[in-house]
């Protein structure tokens, strides 16, 4: 099931409707895939999963899923209707990820990060791998960790980075090292922070550049100061 625990620092509010389902049902993909105790064995099934995600499109309206009602686990038939059920949902949700992979470059979901950021960024992923070096969760838990940093800093190299995979790499993490998830957390306000910055850059550059291309025009409608200062009472040829 996912917790309170899993949605720490994701910012759901500030994404779109099927960004927000996308996100509920790939964390709760990740959870079937990779929670296993130590033995190797999966901790949650294809039940737990429709549970989770059946929600998420009620919630985040998928009309492609609203239709799907939740078994029991009495009925024998339980297993196929999830194991279809989760089919539709990731159909569903490869299909948003297509739609956000071809939206333009100035995508409300993405930003642009500057040099000191991506350093700083690196820096923390760096922190956050020599955590899970010494943490002493299985290794198949640990290459899981390590796969999705590394996606993370091939996102971080892009011109502009997706504000979700931050988050992904976040949930990924969710059950694991404490120190490793505050240091994933302080990633993702620095994500944020940025995003910020850059909205109210947009916000403020606007009207800075319509003003500037005003004072030009009007600088050349005046024409040189020698003619500024010309008495008014000369003659204006026609």
């Amino acid at each position: 099931m996912i917790t309170e625990e899993d949605l720490a620092g994701a910012a759901l509010a500030g994404m779109e409707s099927k960004q927000r389902f996308r996100f509920l049902e790939q964390l709760a993909a990740k959870r079937l895939v990779s929670e296993r105790d130590f033995n190797g064995d999966q901790i949650y099934d294809d039940y737990d999963y429709m549970s989770s995600v059946i929600e998420a499109a009620r919630l985040c309206g998928i009309p492609e899923l609203l239709e799907c009602e939740m078994p029991t686990r009495s009925d024998t038939n339980w297993p196929w209707k999830c194991r279809n059920f989760r089919a539709d949902a990731t159909r569903v949700s490869q299909r948003i990820l297509f739609e956000h992979a071809s939206r333009p470059a100035k995508d409300p979901n993405t930003v642009a990060l500057d040099a000191a950021t991506k350093e700083r960024l690196r820096f923390h992923l760096a922190q956050v791998r020599g955590i899970i070096d010494e943490d002493p969760m299985p290794d198949w838990k640990k290459q899981n960790l390590y796969d999705a940093i590394a996606e993370l800093e091939r996102e971080i190299d892009k011109a502009r980075t997706r504000i979700a995979a931050v988050i992904e790499v976040l949930g990924r993490a969710w059950d694991g090292n404490v120190r490793a998830v505050d240091a994933l957390r302080q990633i993702v306000t620095m994500i944020q922070e940025a995003k910020a910055t850059e909205n109210e850059t947009l916000r403020l550059g606007a009207p800075l550049e319509v003003k500037q291309i005003e004072a030009r025009n009007t600088k050349a409608l005046m024409g040189p100061k020698s003619r500024q200062d010309k008495s008014l009472n000369d003659e204006i040829p026609f």
